[in-house]
């Protein structure tokens, strides 16, 4: 049967960014910790969650198909444009490093990579809203694994882009997905 109620629009959102395993709220209603920092506005495109996997095709010559496949890995990733240059995000973007202020007081401040061989691993939480229905997507481990390139011109905003891989824990899901939405009580598609 369909049901128009069961498309998602993401019309409104946050991304918020943690260290690595900060709690979750086991219930969506309840709010992210403090721990757990918005990065700000995002450009109009929104989100893009990709889930993926790679596969072996086994092959025989008895048969001009396949006869079995394997999944080698999966991979999963958030990328967004981030809008806000604040020094958190700036971090986030390149990896870590360090932002000080140039002299005490002066308002004035410096941004420092990090070590070439630094690893900057943290913990993304997105959350939107259609209508009455709110979503949370958490991965609890992931790093910026893509190259950062910003164009600053006159006629635009410069947008750090940001593509989040997730990393796999052991004994842990990778990402936990929550909703209040009611259509998710439906499960009657077909089951493997």
């Amino acid at each position: 049967m369909k049901n128009a109620d069961a498309i998602v629009v993401g019309a409104n959102g946050s991304i918020y960014a943690a260290p690595v395993d900060t709690a979750v709220p086991a219930d969506i209603s309840a709010a992210l910790s403090e721990d757990w920092v918005d990065l700000g506005y995002v450009t109009e495109d929104g989100v893009a969650w990709t889930d993926g996997k790679s596969i072996q095709s086994v092959r025989a010559w008895q048969s001009f198909y396949d006869i079995r496949r394997i999944i080698e890995s999966r991979e999963g990733s958030l990328g967004f444009g981030l809008m806000e240059w604040k020094g958190g995000n700036v971090q986030l973007a390149f990896g870590g490093g360090e932002i000080t202020e140039t002299a005490l007081d002066s308002g004035l401040y410096e941004y420092t990579p990090p070590d070439p061989a630094h690893i900057d691993e943290r913990a993304l939480a997105v959350e939107w809203q259609d209508g009455e229905k709110n979503y949370r997507l958490v991965c609890l481990k992931g790093m910026v694994s893509e190259n950062v390139e910003t164009n600053i011109v006159r006629t635009g905003a410069s947008v750090l882009p940001i593509s989040f891989a997730f990393l796999g824990q052991d004994g842990q899901a990778v990402f936990r997905f929550q909703t209040d939405d009611p259509a998710f009580a439906d499960v009657s598609t077909v089951a493997p």
